[in-house]
């Protein structure tokens, strides 16, 4: 219920769009925007972790991270740690923080416990990216499109 989006530099389209649908699930089940639960910061482990730190310090409720980047996971994970609570399922449930990042990158899947994460839809990205450019190719006046691809979400340990 009291769920944090984490990383991302201001200005950032990418962390714009994922703000957007992360505004959109919040008001879909009824829960609270909070501007502090969605701190922009440097795409670095270490920034990401003394964000986060101050986040979870501050707001000792907060049940879940959503990571906006592999960086963000790895910082999330260290700073968790730090303020004595951990990742996933826990005993104590007021302990338990769930982490879900977006992405699957090879180096976070090497962490215990594996992370959840949002599919990027990479092949279908490079598939709708290259059929594009084949049609401005032909077309030159081609005005700009949009195309939007949902993501998968992996359900692993760490949610």
């Amino acid at each position: 219920r009291n769920i944090a989006y984490i990383g991302g530099t201001a200005g950032c389209l990418i962390r714009e769009e994922r703000l957007y649908g992360y505004r959109a699930a919040l008001s879909q089940y009824g829960l609270p925007w909070r501007d502090e639960f969605a701190p922009a910061c440097a795409e670095e482990t270490l920034a990401v972790s003394q964000t986060v730190r101050q986040l979870l310090e501050a707001n000792n409720k907060i049940t879940a991270l959503l990571c906006h980047s592999p960086h963000a996971i790895i910082g999330c994970l260290e700073a968790i740690h730090q303020v004595g609570r951990t990742v996933g399922k826990d005993v104590f449930l007021t302990q338990q923080v769930s982490l879900i990042g977006f992405e699957d990158m090879m180096h976070v899947n090497l962490t215990s416990p594996s992370f959840t994460y949002v599919s990027s839809a990479s092949e279908e990205t490079g598939h709708q990216a290259a059929g594009l450019i084949v049609r401005l190719i032909r077309e030159p006046g081609l005005p700009a499109q949009r195309i939007t691809l949902s993501g998968q979400l992996i359900a692993r340990e760490s949610a």
